[in-house]
């Protein structure tokens, strides 16, 4: 390494606890048996400047005393901080916009010529939400649909392993560079500006939350039962965080809870190539449950 990385290195760590080997290869052990994410090498620095925060609230002053404390009497409080600590969050309104188009002209467009289901309820399920704006995009493109059909109801689920997002999600506010990518017509609709100038923030409109409902939940936790079928699965940009077994079992459980002829999105960098399903893979990382 050269004096250069060396001293990007220093910059980067400077003022940190530093994480010894077996203190992080404990870490990434647990993280992957509670979450599936795994943790490789190179993440080693982000585990590291993420726990550090988490270290200095507790008052604790190394990484050894933090995984003792983790596999102490302290475990069940502690996880959900260590799991939010770690759990990376990058989403945006309208991301990946090809699904949403699909869901608009080919999937909605189908319901208009079954208009005896419109007054059936149609279930959605946004699995890793994050902080909520894939399940409010999900939500202005439902309901500008339900605008036009009145009959057709929705539910969508909006669930994550990470409590603090779901905590944003639920508050549903967000700032002006978060909702670039919203269109001014759902901007004026949908969005209310609650406080202006260069802090302007906008929060969603309460039409879209009654048809909304969060829940913490962690996919590969078989213990966390969920007693509905859905009509559409998003699950995007999350299988990059798992190995084959991990993916493997929460394509398992997914289409476990996919309704016949739904739908599964997953990101346009994911494939389920040499995972065991029988879905039907229909183009841009969208499948097909047949």
């Amino acid at each position: 390494m050269g004096t250069k990385n060396f001293e990007i290195l220093e910059n980067l760590t400077r003022g940190q606890v530093i994480i010894k080997d077996q203190d992080y290869k404990s870490i990434a052990s647990m993280i992957y048996s509670k979450t599936g994410i795994n943790l490789g090498e190179g993440k080693r620095l982000m585990v590291q400047s993420r726990l550090n925060r988490r270290l200095r609230e507790l008052g604790i002053g190394t990484f050894e005393e933090y995984v003792e404390y983790l596999n102490s009497e302290h475990m069940d409080l502690e996880l959900p901080h260590f799991i939010n600590s770690i759990t990376t969050n990058k989403t945006d309104f309208f991301r990946e916009n090809e699904h949403f188009n699909f869901l608009k002209r080919e999937y909605l467009a189908s319901l208009k010529k079954k208009s005896n289901d419109l007054e059936n309820i149609y279930y959605f399920w946004s699995a890793a939400c994050s902080s909520g704006e894939e399940v409010y995009t999900l939500a202005m493109v439902l309901d500008e649909y339900k605008t036009e059909n009145p009959l057709f109801n929705y539910r969508i689920l909006g669930s994550d392993i990470d409590t603090s997002m779901l905590e944003r999600a639920e508050k549903g506010i967000y700032s002006k560079e978060q909702i670039q990518d919203v269109g001014p017509n759902y901007l004026q609709k949908y969005f209310k500006k609650v406080a202006a100038g260069k802090n302007s923030q906008y929060k969603i409109a309460s039409q879209l939350k009654q048809h909304l409902k969060f829940r913490q939940l962690n996919l590969i936790d078989k213990n966390q039962l969920i007693f509905l079928s859905f009509d559409i699965i998003f699950l995007r940009n999350v299988l990059i965080y798992f190995d084959r077994t991990t993916i493997q079992k929460v394509i398992t459980f997914l289409e476990a809870h996919l309704k016949k002829d739904g739908y599964l999105f997953v990101g346009h960098s994911e494939t389920l190539n040499g995972i065991s399903h029988k879905l039907k893979p229909m183009g841009n990382a969208i499948y097909k449950k047949i």
